[in-house]
């Protein structure tokens, strides 16, 4: 599991209240689970997207073309590199 850290969040009554009841209604643990979960929708959303105008952008670039033998070649070795780094980062 991940360490965690604290965030203090001071809120309004009214926000405070609104938070306090869906914590209630959908179940939730504490108002941390619940904000957690907010942050984390808000991450997705953002991740989406970025994926999304990427995608957009390659779409818009031109007709697709064949991967060639050596394309995939460079796209697993640069795949490897980063895999390598994020070990080593891991490990340090």
């Amino acid at each position: 599991m991940a360490s965690r850290t604290s965030l203090n969040v001071s809120l309004p009554k009214p926000l405070r209240d609104w938070v306090d009841r869906l914590v209630i209604e959908r179940d939730y643990s504490t108002a941390s689970e619940y904000i957690r979960e907010l942050v984390r929708e808000d991450r997705n959303r953002r991740i989406r997207t970025e994926v999304d105008a990427k995608l957009h952008e390659a779409l818009a670039s031109g007709p697709a073309l064949p991967m060639t033998r050596k394309d995939w070649d460079s796209v697993r070795a640069r795949m490897r590199t980063e895999i390598n780094h994020r070990q080593r980062r891991k490990s340090a």
